[in-house]
């Protein structure tokens, strides 16, 4: 069984290859992925190299491999990509040929904005597989078995598609179920356990489904068993489940890479190409990045003032609404209590008086004007009806 180092000894001799990352998965399944990007030069992956890839990376089982152009991984990045997000990040990189031209990708690292945007992304996405799958059950319901078929066809390609994207880098473009199951299950192998290509009867299930997209005419009196629609429906919520456990394990192991800090990373360099070797960062360039996520992290009772730069708002925290107004009460009746004693500077308050103007303005700021003008509306609205 090959070492990684002497995968990557291998790797990195090859001329085209530009960047390579190396993920661990931490599913209970023993296999690694490289991630290879080839150099911009080289905007395909010819026959020759193909072979060369499978040659030094399936003689030994435990490892997987992914490779693309400089330029479609780039652009898969900006489009917030999570198989790209989540791989490409800088802890990830084993080899770089050289920093030259790599910008988007040296010291890349996850922001959380971009987390929870992809995570909004995707939920729309299930969004329309809820959709689908409201139409199909409610046709089963009815009795019909011809439109949930052709519902659960699609409902199953939208999951292996998205799956695909964030577990492959990209999906494929067939409307085969099984030709996607055939895809996907190395590299999930999770749903060999919904959709078994061994075992005849599963396989069946997916063929039925494809035979169905094919002729889309599937009458209700077709000679399918009731048993074998729902075990379908079954496996699809499953596959939904698991489709959705997986996108939320590869976001959280992204936001766990935000409370790490950043390591002198070890990358191996061509040596045929010295004058381009891979520059590593300096201590201090790690310190001040580590000091600027932990700025963004943990200082979060200043926000800037939208209008102002050289002002800052003060994040104040309560329960709602009946809260705040009861801090309001509290602070009016302090003011209440300090002028009703004997208005006299101290060493401690020197001035009483400005003090208290002070606080009976912030009080003013604080009372929700907008949101008593809002309730106002919402009980004219209830009177008129």
């Amino acid at each position: 069984m090959a070492s990684i180092p002497q995968i990557l000894s291998k790797l990195i001799l090859l001329p085209e290859v530009k960047l390579i990352y190396k993920l661990t998965s931490d599913r209970n399944i023993d296999n690694r992925l490289f991630i290879i990007l080839l150099d911009p030069n080289c905007s395909t992956k010819s026959e020759e190299l193909s072979l060369i890839l499978e040659d030094i990376c399936e003689e030994d089982n435990g490892f997987l491999y992914r490779v693309f152009s400089f330029e479609y991984a780039r652009q898969q990045l900006l489009e917030q990509n999570l198989f790209f997000v989540h791989g490409c990040l800088w802890t990830h990189l084993v080899y770089s040929s050289s920093t030259e031209n790599i910008d988007l990708f040296y010291k890349y690292n996850v922001k959380p904005t971009q987390l929870d945007r992809m995570y909004l992304d995707f939920n729309k996405e299930l969004d329309k597989v809820n959709y689908l799958m409201d139409g199909a059950n409610y046709f089963l319901e009815k009795g019909n078995l011809r439109h949930p078929i052709l519902l659960f066809h699609q409902i199953i390609e939208l999951l292996y598609r998205n799956v695909e994207v964030f577990m492959m880098g990209e999906e494929c473009l067939f409307h085969s179920l099984q030709e996607h199951h055939s895809n996907i299950k190395t590299y999930v192998p999770e749903l060999n356990f919904l959709f078994s290509t061994e075992e005849e009867q599963q396989t069946t299930l997916l063929g039925i489904l494809d035979e169905a997209n094919i002729a889309k005419t599937y009458e209700d009196n077709h000679p399918l068993e009731k048993v074998r629609i729902h075990k379908i429906q079954e496996n699809t919520a499953l596959m939904y489940t698991l489709v959705s456990k997986l996108f939320s394990d590869k976001i959280a192991q992204c936001r766990s890479s935000l409370d790490k800090q950043l390591p002198h990373i070890e990358i191996p360099c061509n040596h045929t190409n010295t004058t381009n070797s891979h520059i590593l960062e300096s201590e201090d360039d790690v310190l001040m990045d580590k000091l600027k996520e932990l700025t963004k992290k943990h200082f979060s009772t200043l926000q800037r003032y939208p209008s102002r730069k050289e002002l800052f708002c003060v994040n104040l925290i309560s329960e709602g609404y009946l809260d705040t107004s009861l801090m309001i009460s509290n602070l009016i009746k302090v003011c209440v209590m300090a002028l009703g004693m004997e208005n006299s500077p101290s060493r401690i308050v020197p001035e009483p008086a400005q003090n208290i103007r002070e606080v009976l303005g912030y009080i003013l700021d604080m009372i929700p004007y907008e949101e008593m003008d809002f309730l106002d509306k919402i009980r004219n609205l209830l009177s008129e009806t």
